[in-house]
């Protein structure tokens, strides 16, 4: 299989379909209220990065990470359905801790919700740990937060 990983724009129209897809899903599962649902124009207008997982050429999974002074936050996670089950979102998970090591950050955070059992499932597998909320976040019934730091 013929499967990459390189950064890409936010704004791009690839990814503006996946993040299209990913608002679906997510206000699917759950109520829109506690959705945090970054669109790619704010993504390009903070500190933040966006990799792609190119299979065969074509963009079949996004993730990225929002910077902060003392941690990173993992954003925008997706796999297309049909790619699903590949692990692609193992190798994505992978590469965002990589870019935060070589950046000397040492602590991943993100935010979750229990209503997605695979995502919650992949994050525990890859060593994050629940944690209280962070960032502009608050404590919702619908919401789950979690965090990674390196060397733990």
């Amino acid at each position: 299989m013929n499967v990459s990983i390189t950064e890409i724009s936010p704004a791009s129209s690839e990814a503006r379909q996946l993040f299209k897809l990913l608002d679906k899903h997510n206000l699917s599962h759950c109520p829109p209220e506690v959705c945090n649902l970054l669109q790619p124009e704010e993504m390009e207008a903070i500190e933040s990065i966006l990799f792609g997982v190119f299979c065969h050429g074509v963009l079949s999974a996004i993730g990225g990470l929002k910077f902060h002074p003392d941690y990173a936050e993992v954003t925008r996670m997706y796999v297309k359905e049909e790619h699903r089950g590949q692990g692609f979102a193992r190798c994505l998970l992978e590469r965002l801790k990589q870019e935060a090591v070589s950046r000397n950050i040492s602590v991943l955070k993100l935010e979750t919700s229990e209503n997605f059992k695979s995502a919650m499932n992949l994050y525990t597998r890859h060593g994050f740990e629940l944690c209280a909320p962070f960032g502009e976040y608050v404590d919702r019934p619908w919401n789950t937060y979690m965090h990674w730091r390196n060397g733990s």
